[in-house]
């Protein structure tokens, strides 16, 4: 299995604007407070133009509603086409724009690190999927997507066997262990039965064994305040305690199983 790691410069900025504008809304500090000043230019230029709402979605609704208008008036292709071109201006100003040289720097750091510890662990974890999880390696490659540190992104695209990824270093090792979620969303999808039940093994495997493991300490379930949570993830956390006696002991005896097995068995002890 290869690994290749790039900054798609389109997908970042779009990014920036949608972080920022997230936190505009819960009128919290912005996290690229140097970003606004940039925002505030292309408003001036090109508020009026619904292609760069495609890019800063701040405004998205109107943009939508602006364009079908427009797309009944001049069709749909032409009108796209003109929004396309409308895009790749905006975006070549915004790269040659100071503001986007200090977030592509800074960026580009964050991939030396990410690419770094990966390369440092990539063996461990493999082979802890392996020899543990009970799972074949294929023969393909992982695209990684890198994003600001500053943007909390993370997601798996299995059917382009690539991940998103960004996010600030809470703890050691704390980017190799939701790099290996993530890579086992993608080594899974295709064989489950239960997505919520392998979503619960795969944080069983990585955000709390695999953690441990590699950090050489630290214990099951790292506090979290259910509160706070969506719903969606508090059941997701139920569900992890619910079978996390099975997980044990799989890891005890594994008897020739494999993670697919394991999961098997889970969904007819929950029926």
């Amino acid at each position: 299995m290869k690994f290749q790691f790039k900054i798609n410069k389109l997908a970042l900025i779009r990014d920036t604007f949608v972080l920022n504008n997230d936190y505009r809304l819960k009128q919290k500090n912005f996290p690229f407070l140097f970003w606004t000043k940039l925002e505030k230019q292309l408003w001036e230029k090109f508020k009026n133009e619904p292609g760069y709402y495609l890019i800063n979605p701040i405004h998205s609704d109107w943009a939508f509603k602006k364009i079908y208008i427009l797309a009944e008036k001049k069709g749909i292709e032409k009108t796209f086409l003109n929004i396309a071109k409308t895009i790749r201006k905006i975006y070549k100003e915004i790269i040659n724009s100071k503001e986007f040289k200090q977030l592509f720097s800074e960026t580009q750091k964050y991939k030396i690190f990410v690419e770094r510890q990966w390369n440092r662990n990539k063996n461990f974890v493999l082979s802890y999927f392996k020899n543990d999880l009970g799972l074949k390696i294929p023969n393909y490659t992982i695209t990684i997507y890198i994003f600001h540190p500053k943007s909390h992104n993370g997601y798996a695209d299995c059917q382009t066997k690539s991940i998103l990824w960004g996010h600030p270093e809470n703890w050691k090792n704390y980017t190799i262990v939701y790099l290996a979620h993530e890579l086992l969303h993608i080594l899974t999808y295709k064989k489950l039965k239960d997505f919520d039940v392998m979503h619960a093994l795969i944080e069983l495997a990585t955000d709390n064994e695999l953690r441990i493991r590699l950090n050489k300490k630290g214990k099951y379930f790292i506090p979290k305040q259910k509160k706070q949570m969506p719903l969606h993830i508090k059941k997701l956390f139920d569900l992890e305690r619910k079978i996390y006696p099975y997980w044990k002991e799989y890891l005890k005896n594994r008897k020739g199983r494999n993670i697919f097995d394991l999961e098997k068995e889970i969904i007819q002890k929950l029926k």
